[in-house]
C-alpha cells in the first residue's frame, strides 16, 4: 500500500499562514523593545533634552534603564528627576540636577537603594552631560 500524501495548501492558505507569522513576529518584537526610548515619549523633545535622549540611546542606558517606569536593572528614567530617591544605607536625597549629575558621571557614588551597583562610568563632555539631565528632567516632568 502506498503511503497517503497529505494536499498541499493551495495560495491562499500559504497567504494567510504568511501573514499570521509576520503578526506574531512583529508582537514579539514590539515586546522585546519595550526598553526603547523613543516609543515612551508622547510628547516630542526639543532641544537639550532630545538630544540628551539621543546620548541615553547611543550609550544603550536603556539596556539596564527604563523609560516608561517598568523594573529594570537600574533605576526608571521615568519620573526620577526632582523624586525622592534612597539610597543604600537609608539615606533619602532628592534627585536635583546635582543628583543627577553625579549619578551619571560617578555611579557609584550614590547607589539607589536595592540596585547593584554596575553601572559603568562614561567619559562624557559636560555639554552631554547637560544634555542628559535635561532629558532626565523631561521624563520627570512627564511623570
Amino acid at each position: 500500500m502506498a503511503p497517503s500524501r497529505s494536499p498541499r495548501p493551495g495560495p491562499r492558505a500559504l497567504l494567510a499562514g504568511s501573514i499570521a507569522l509576520l503578526l506574531a513576529v512583529a508582537g514579539v518584537a514590539a515586546a522585546c523593545s519595550s526598553s526603547d526610548d523613543s516609543s515612551a515619549d508622547t510628547v516630542p523633545l526639543t532641544g537639550d533634552a532630545a538630544k540628551g535622549q539621543e546620548v541615553v540611546r547611543d550609550l544603550g542606558c536603556t539596556t539596564c534603564h527604563t523609560v516608561d517606569g517598568g523594573d529594570g536593572v537600574g533605576p526608571t528614567f521615568k519620573g526620577l528627576a526632582g523624586s525622592t530617591v534612597t539610597l543604600e544605607g537609608g539615606d533619602e536625597v532628592t534627585a536635583d540636577e546635582d543628583y543627577l549629575r553625579t549619578a551619571i558621571t560617578d555611579p557609584g557614588e550614590q547607589v539607589v537603594e536595592g540596585f547593584t551597583p554596575i553601572m559603568p562610568e562614561r567619559d562624557l563632555s559636560d555639554t552631554q552631560v547637560d544634555q542628559v539631565v535635561a532629558y532626565l528632567q523631561a521624563l520627570g516632568s512627564k511623570g
